[in-house]
């Protein structure tokens, strides 16, 4: 990447007072923790921002501490998409003799640079081309480095074991003022980096690796911090990671960044500090339902979500919720299973739904003209209370509703459950295609 040079620094000094010549800012070591209130606000502010829901775009934000005023930027910044598509060498592990395994050809050093490119290939298909690479066999004039290194990885606690970095620090750069008042003038790179083939165990499979290399990738591209969310390849984990794929969250997420102002300002918020949050509350006003049901022609059923929730697609049904996937207060979802009747699916599932809380109450409900069963559920920790609903289809399913709100607001939230409950429609499976998430 080209810099400027100090003579030209001194010349821009003289073009006006939105150039800087040193860092306007630093990377701040204090982790920033988002709302959903934030978020709504930053969507407020930019409400022509092409954002694609379920996202953890906030997490995405780099912290820095405004040089001269007791104020933090958080900071959206990656690659100039003039850059790529990005030159990347992929260096192959040297492996010591104590960690070769000369009967396992599955593992030799070619193959870890194999799986390192087929993490690359991954990016590039999950986004769509947002992003792409091109292969460069010399060391020399690359955007980007991938080393595998051939040794155990490193681990700095017991139980914690590190088997990729990336150099995030001082990947951006923040250089001055825009002259959009949302954005500052950023540049950004990362050289290099590091995936270690090994753990105590002795050299990892080469899908293993690619996890790894897939992981490390999406910091690489600008994710400065984790994902909440486990099912996400961005979740942050220390060993053994299983999740081979981007979510959809993290295709989102990934699209939003690279669809914002490269610098734009996320939030502004007191040095060290979080910004203040709102007391939970329930929605205001009377309960209200979604116009437009929500319909899961593959699972068999739909609802009517509250008016302002967020229905987010999983497998089995859908989760509902008054907020966003990594911070709500309330959530109702609806999970469809193949069993015969109500009671053969407790006899299997029955604790897996208690899972060491207590029942507090239960007996028969009424549901979509249906036979129903319902427990109130009271963990053993935290302060949720929630309600299980098992539902006879009378075609061989039991549709499951778990309705979960904080103790405090649970009246509060008793009308939107009952209202969301009342407007479930069991109807006969089949469809093929996944509804949209709303």
């Amino acid at each position: 990447m080209r810099r400027r040079s100090a003579a030209a620094c001194a010349a821009l000094a003289f073009a006006g007072p939105l150039v800087a010549c040193g860092p306007l800012a630093t990377p701040s070591p204090e982790r920033f923790h988002p709302t959903r209130f934030d978020y709504e606000a930053f969507r407020r502010a930019h409400p022509e921002a092409e954002i694609g829901e379920p996202n953890y775009l906030p997490f995405m934000a780099g912290r820095f501490a405004l040089r001269g005023k007791e104020e933090d930027l958080l900071v959206l910044c990656r690659w100039e998409v003039t850059r790529f598509p990005l030159a990347v060498h992929v260096e192959a592990p040297a492996v010591s003799a104590e960690l070769q395994n000369e009967f396992d050809r599955m593992k030799e050093p070619n193959a870890f640079v194999d799986a390192a490119w087929r993490a690359l290939e991954s990016w590039q298909q999950a986004l769509g081309g947002v992003v792409s690479f091109r292969r460069v066999r010399g060391a020399d004039d690359v955007d980007l480095r991938i080393r595998l290194v051939g040794e155990v990885g490193p681990a700095p606690e017991e139980g914690v074991q590190v088997l990729g970095t990336t150099p995030m620090r001082d990947a951006c750069r923040i250089g001055g003022r825009s002259l959009w008042k949302d954005r500052v003038e950023v540049e950004y790179e990362v050289p290099e980096i590091r995936i270690y083939v090994a753990d105590a165990h002795g050299l990892l499979p080469p899908d293993q690796v690619e996890r790894n290399v897939l992981h490390e990738l999406g910091h690489a591209l600008g994710m400065h911090g984790h994902s909440p969310i486990p099912a996400d390849l961005m979740y942050e984990v220390a060993r053994d990671r299983r999740v081979d794929e981007l979510s959809q969250q993290d295709v989102n997420s990934f699209r939003a960044l690279y669809r914002q102002p490269n610098g734009t300002i996320y939030a502004r918020l007191p040095r060290g500090q979080d910004l203040p949050r709102a007391a939970a509350s329930a929605p205001n006003g009377p309960a209200q339902l979604a116009p437009e049901p929500f319909v899961d022609p593959r699972n068999g059923y739909s609802i009517h979500p509250g008016a302002g929730w967020r229905a987010i697609v999983a497998p089995r049904g859908v989760i509902v919720i008054d907020g966003l996937a990594w911070d709500y207060e309330a959530s109702f979802q609806v999970i469809v299973r193949s069993y015969p009747s109500v009671a053969s699916y407790l006899e299997r599932h029955g604790d897996a739904h208690v899972r060491g809380g207590k029942v507090a109450q239960q007996g028969p409900l009424g549901v979509a003209g249906r036979r129903a069963t319902w427990m109130r559920v009271l963990p053993l920790e935290g302060d949720m209370i929630e309600d299980h609903v098992f539902v006879e289809s009378g075609d061989g399913r039991v549709v499951i509703v778990i309705m979960e709100a904080p103790k405090s607001l649970r009246n509060d939230f008793t009308p939107w459950f009952d209202a969301m409950l009342g407007s479930l429609v069991v109807r006969p499976p089949g469809g093929l295609a996944a509804p949209a998430a709303r």
